[in-house]
């Protein structure tokens, strides 16, 4: 593998380490053992929270005589697999990933960072909807110049993933999509929806924000003044020439300010600051160098945004404005397939493109529900039948494919022509390799005793068997789960389907969840 970066997926260095058991970790260029003398002080410094680059070394092929041999040794930790992981500082004023990931999600997330197909089975309670999560901003961290569609079968759970990548901080909104009506339900803190006429009125609301700030500015360097503003006070550049003003006044007095202080070694940060009076800093602050960058990189960060929303200016119908919002400037696009098969016609007119795709409930959706989100581009193919390449570079589906099926109301196509069989279970049983979540944190391990059975080696997290919630008993029911026959009522209840965990004819079982 390449190095790749998985951002804040690990909690500390201790969590990196638990993460790749077997392996031979190098964090930063220093071997990590156990055995060393100063594990105390490794501990100490591998708490703080950082971010990660991680690459993972495989053993080199052998010739196929010896292929099976050499993976047993893998497996037997005879031939080390190595980890070299760079760490970097982890941002602050966010939130980030609170979860800390087991092995097997931590195998699924390099392998949803990784091109081509990935298939993750998540039984119930393992955390589909967090490793989907972590895949979506490590895609956006790692590769700022793509875009990553989100699908799922339901609004709810499409709204439930949107939230959560919303609620980590550090995926900037103005990247973010929500098509579809089931946006109405969206549950953030954002003043503006995520429709594109509200991403639109965000960025319009953004960009009278940030020109106030250049405007200040100009008034601090006394290059304009209050006299030139709009009768109504609002400032008077645009994202054009607020652009200039950059070039010829801003980054001027930055590079004047970097010659003299590799001319005069000496001289005070703070006496040679050119913008101490827009920072409201006195003539003698005490400033370093890093402290008078960091204000640098934020009025760099400000014109860098203009510049991005300098298009809408241009672009005077709210029809052109959206349309660019979905096909240039957001990186996050998240829709439901039926959304997906009423709007392709239109995506592949508008040029829509994207590069990665991430589809949750996959289990859930129909064939077709699962191939129409994947063309919702145009390729090589459909300009050159000599061509068969294609813009998209990795497909993630998550699913259970021992949960719901999808739903086919015509018995015949369903019982006969296999529709209600999705691709992410065709894919399973025709051996497309796949990772297994492996550890449950929903339900207590008497209740997950009732369908562990179905997945291979499905185990508990420990928190179900410690915390005090876990413990209660919960009011009503005497067990921890019970059973209660509903009388027939002149209504026949179909049959389920006899892959779904639980076949219920007549009767309804009940469980008592912890929460």
């Amino acid at each position: 593998d390449a190095k790749l970066d998985y951002g804040d997926t690990f909690l500390d260095g201790g969590h990196l380490r638990e993460s790749f058991p077997g392996c031979d970790i190098l964090l930063d260029d220093d071997e990590m053992k156990k055995e060393e003398a100063d594990v105390a002080a490794k501990e100490q410094q591998l708490q703080k929270r950082k971010n990660y680059r991680v690459r993972v070394i495989d053993p080199p092929m052998m010739t196929s005589n010896n292929a099976t041999a050499q993976e047993k040794k893998v497996e037997d930790g005879t031939i080390p697999i190595k980890v070299e992981a760079t760490s970097y500082p982890f941002p602050s004023g966010i939130n980030g990933n609170p979860i800390r990931f087991t092995p097997v999600q931590v195998k699924a997330i390099r392998s949803g960072l990784s091109p081509g197909l990935t298939l993750i089975v998540g039984p119930p309670g393992t955390g589909k909807t967090d490793v989907a999560v972590q895949i979506i901003a490590n895609l956006y961290h790692s590769f700022p110049t793509q875009r990553t569609v989100l699908v799922t079968h339901s609004n709810a759970a499409l709204n439930d993933l949107f939230e959560k990548v919303m609620a980590r901080g550090d995926v900037d909104e103005r990247y973010m999509l929500r098509l579809g009506a089931g946006e109405r339900d969206l549950q953030t803190t954002s003043k503006h929806d995520f429709t594109k006429t509200g991403r639109v009125a965000h960025i319009l609301s953004r960009r009278a924000e940030l020109l106030e700030i250049v405007q200040c500015l100009s008034e601090s360097l006394g290059v304009s003044g209050a006299a030139e503003r709009g009768v109504d006070g609002s400032p008077s550049y645009t994202c054009e020439t607020a652009g200039y003003f950059n070039m010829h006044h801003i980054q001027k007095r930055i590079v004047m300010f970097e010659e003299k202080l590799q001319e005069e070694e000496k001289v005070a940060v703070g006496s040679i600051f050119p913008f101490k009076r827009y920072f409201g800093l006195d003539d003698n602050v005490a400033m370093t160098k890093e402290g008078a960058k960091a204000k640098f990189d934020t009025l760099n960060e400000v014109f860098s945004e203009l510049a991005e929303y300098r298009p809408l200016e241009l672009l005077r119908s709210q029809r052109q404005r959206t349309d660019y919002l979905l096909t240039k400037q957001a990186r996050i696009v998240a829709m439901t397939c039926t959304h997906a098969a009423i709007a392709r016609s239109h995506l592949v007119d508008l040029g829509f493109q994207y590069d990665n795709i991430v589809m949750e409930e996959a289990g859930q959706m129909l064939d077709v529900e699962t191939c129409i989100p994947l063309l919702l581009q145009k390729g090589e193919s459909d300009r050159s039948l000599s061509s068969l390449s294609s813009r998209l570079k990795r497909v993630c589906l998550i699913g259970d494919h021992h949960q719901l099926p999808p739903v086919v109301k015509n018995m015949s196509f369903s019982k006969y022509s296999n529709l209600d069989q999705s691709l992410f279970t065709r894919l399973i049983r025709l051996g497309v390799p796949s990772i297994e979540l492996d550890r449950q944190g929903r339900a207590r391990p008497d209740i997950a005793k009732l369908y562990s059975w179905r997945y291979r080696n499905l185990g508990d997290l420990d928190h179900v068997n410690t915390r005090p919630i876990f413990k209660k008993a919960n009011t009503g029911f005497a067990y921890t789960y019970q059973i209660v026959n509903v009388e027939d009522f002149e209504v026949r209840l179909c049959q389920m389907n006899e892959n779904m965990l639980v076949t219920v004819d007549i009767s309804f079982m009940i469980f008592s969840l912890s929460c």
